[in-house]
């Protein structure tokens, strides 16, 4: 205001020991009789509660917009269980879905053959071909989240594979680092008759918990 003797008027925030306060501050310039500018007045109002109000319309609204969104993809998806007739590319269109929805950095989709209690894998996302061969056909008795899901039938989350019990130090801390997962989550999919099918994981390269939602 001093420098091009028009008013400035912006919003300001300011961190003050009873809090973040933002105002809306208003300067005038202050003119002389010669038109010279001598001086400003300033004027502050509060609007720190203001601007929290839309701060939260405006988290609603993406809120929302991330259910519709979600909702629109897992209708998308359901539909497809109805009449996709190729396995192949059912199991890759519910792991895309799970992947996206959860902002997942990698997802499997593990078949259990009853027979010899063995996972294998029908849909990846993230990982080499190499690591996929790697985790193909493991037993359900060893130790790892999607054979925990299923054994207990329930879904096991990992926050954080460095702290996580049932995680082996050494050779299993060793392939997580290797491959970039440090959190993921398994989830066992059981049909309508209540048999066992397999399990879907995401997983993801820092520590996470999905939220409610996302589960």
């Amino acid at each position: 205001a001093l420098a091009t003797g028009e008013r400035v008027r912006e919003e300001v925030t300011y961190d003050l020991a009873e809090g973040t306060k933002t105002y809306d501050l208003t300067v005038d310039p202050i003119r002389d009789e010669s038109g010279a500018v001598a001086g400003v007045t300033c004027a502050a109002i509060d609007i720190t509660e203001r601007t929290e109000a839309e701060r939260r319309l405006e988290e609603s609204q993406e809120r929302l917009e991330a259910e519709l969104e979600a909702t629109r993809r897992v209708h998308e998806v359901s539909t497809q269980v109805i009449t996709e007739r190729d396995g192949d590319v059912l199991y890759e269109s519910v792991l895309d879905t799970a992947v996206d929805l959860l902002d997942a950095d990698f997802g499997t989709i593990q078949r259990l053959d009853p027979s010899t209690r063995e996972l294998d894998v029908v849909a990846h996302r993230g990982f080499s071909a190499e690591t996929t061969a790697q985790r193909d056909r493991v037993t359900v008795e060893t130790s790892g989240s999607c054979q925990k899901a299923i054994q207990t039938e329930e879904r096991v989350v990992v926050p954080d594979v460095e702290t996580w019990e049932f995680v082996d130090e050494g050779e299993a801390l060793d392939a997580f680092e290797r491959i970039g997962i440090r959190s993921m989550q398994s989830t066992p999919l059981i049909s309508r008759s209540g048999e066992l099918l397999g399990v879907m994981s995401t997983q993801w390269t820092d520590p996470h918990e999905p939220s409610e939602r996302d589960r």
